[in-house]
């Protein structure tokens, strides 16, 4: 119980988080992660000075994260910071040693951690980001009892339970919930949400709507775009032609920017608030 309550305390608390550089990220990653395998360690009765010395005993973790494709940028950026991370521990004389899957979907995800859990034999499941992988997951994690670090925003649901999956962002509800006050502190009450059709972005739609009512707020649009598709120009379109004050969008990574590009280039009206978790240097 010890051990959990420390992770819990180590959580982002709910605020928002934009304009934060990736560095800034990859920094937090490694504290958190150190601290994990840390307890990994204890858990496992890893004996830690000669973990370092011997293949055999280093806490082994799996990481499943997009590495390649549309969100390839922050798997890189967890991979870094795991990386990173490896080299800390190793200086405190802790052996890691890590399986990196490039998964993002559900089907190879679910593939990925079962190979990892049963060739090589992982402790501790760290660097997971797709919140559709993390939701296919999630009965093989409960089942193994197998301490899961999300490192993107999902819905509350996917991290109360099981108890075994921590998170190193808010919610997307409490993430909603500070943009919409912060947008709406800036006097802009006329949105048009712009999402993309996942798990993730439909936890964001949803989230955004039920706040934007709440707040006696009224979306102008609800726009949803197919993931991997690229061409925004509809989007835009839409969203000119609807004249709101502000577009909430919840994309993310290579989406992220060409919707941002193209929306540049087409000279959108208002303000656009992308959700924090879609931090990207791009």
């Amino acid at each position: 119980m010890f051990l959990i309550e420390e992770i819990e305390k180590k959580a982002f608390s709910p605020q928002i988080m934009t304009n934060f550089p990736s560095s800034f990220f990859i920094s937090y990653l490694v504290r958190f992660v150190s601290m994990v395998v840390i307890a990994v360690s204890i858990v496992f009765n890893h004996s830690l000075p000669s973990a370092i010395a011997d293949d055999t005993t280093d806490i082994r973790i799996g990481v499943t994260a997009p590495l390649t494709g549309d969100y390839g940028s922050a798997g890189q950026e967890i991979q870094r910071g795991i990386e990173l991370a490896k080299e800390r521990l190793r200086g405190e004389q802790i052996g890691v040693k890590v399986t990196f899957e490039d998964v993002c979907r559900p089907a190879p995800a679910v593939s990925a951690v079962k190979k990892m859990i049963e060739s090589d034999r992982i402790e501790a499941l760290i660097g997971n980001y797709c919140v559709m992988a993390l939701n296919a997951l999630r009965p093989i994690i409960e089942k193994q009892g197998l301490l899961t670090v999300q490192n993107a925003s999902a819905p509350n649901e996917f991290v109360e339970e099981p108890s075994h999956v921590f998170t190193t962002w808010p919610s997307i509800e409490q993430e909603v919930e500070r943009m919409v006050e912060v947008v709406g502190e800036e006097g802009l009450k006329s949105f048009g949400l712009v999402f993309v059709e996942s798990p993730w972005g439909i936890g964001y739609s949803d989230s955004f709507r039920r706040a934007i009512e709440t707040k006696r707020y009224k979306p102008s649009l609800d726009i949803s775009q197919a993931s991997g598709e690229h061409d925004f120009r509809p989007v835009v379109t839409k969203l000119k032609s609807s004249k709101i004050k502000a577009a909430l969008v919840a994309h993310t990574g290579e989406m992220m920017v060409s919707f941002l590009k193209q929306a540049r280039t087409m000279n959108i009206p208002g303000s656009t608030f992308f959700v924090p978790s879609a931090n990207d240097d791009q």
